[in-house]
């Protein structure tokens, strides 16, 4: 018998004990409070499919990938004042982070015009559409940080495709964190931190 084994079977024996005493098991927001960090290392997503999935054919003008909401304090406070969007659905999805998924609020050392113009040239992109592209991240540069540039830039020029996700998973890049500053989706409804992994 194995460890793993072992260690499953004494869980569900003490769970079903604990059903059985009458003793409450930790509720689901207890237990997603225990994971909240900044920066986070966990997210989620509500909905009412049991199993985890991902659409390949999905389009968002934000990005192509995994929409969750990383589990930090901005965004458990949100959840408790009942301002998450979606968070009455039937299923929670608990995600680990990937390493490597920008926090759009700072600026990573890696991100520079050199980074964008070799990302671009990767992509086949047009000759106008790379000048289009890195004018654009000089322009968010002054106005944000240099991941929220690199961000801003692929999404007006309309490349946040699977194409383009593949291929910044190839420069160790998997995806874009927003701690909380509305950067990826409007607060308005809830979606004020979200990642896209």
């Amino acid at each position: 018998m194995s460890l793993d084994y072992l260690r499953l079977l004494i869980r569900e024996m003490a769970q079903a004990q604990t059903r059985h005493l009458g003793i409450p098991r930790k509720s689901r927001l207890q237990q997603l409070k225990e994971l909240v960090k900044d920066p986070p290392t966990h997210a989620v997503r509500f909905t009412n499919i049991e199993r985890a999935n991902f659409n390949p054919r999905g389009e968002h003008e934000e990005g192509y990938g995994a929409y969750v909401f990383p589990l930090n304090k901005y965004f458990f406070e949100q959840l408790m004042e009942g301002k998450v969007y979606f968070s009455d659905y039937k299923f929670i999805h608990l995600f680990k982070m990937p390493p490597n998924v920008l926090d759009v609020t700072k600026s990573d050392k890696r991100i520079t015009i050199k980074f964008v113009k070799d990302f671009m040239l990767s992509m086949n992109a047009d000759p106008k559409i790379i000048i289009q592209v890195l004018n654009d991240y000089k322009k968010y540069t002054i106005e944000g940080s240099k991941n929220q540039a690199f961000y801003n830039a692929l999404k007006v020029n309309g490349y946040t495709g699977a194409k383009e996700s593949n291929a910044l998973r190839k420069l160790g890049i998997n995806g874009f964190y927003d701690p909380g500053e509305s950067i990826i989706y409007d607060a308005s409804i809830g979606e004020g931190s979200q990642a896209i992994i």
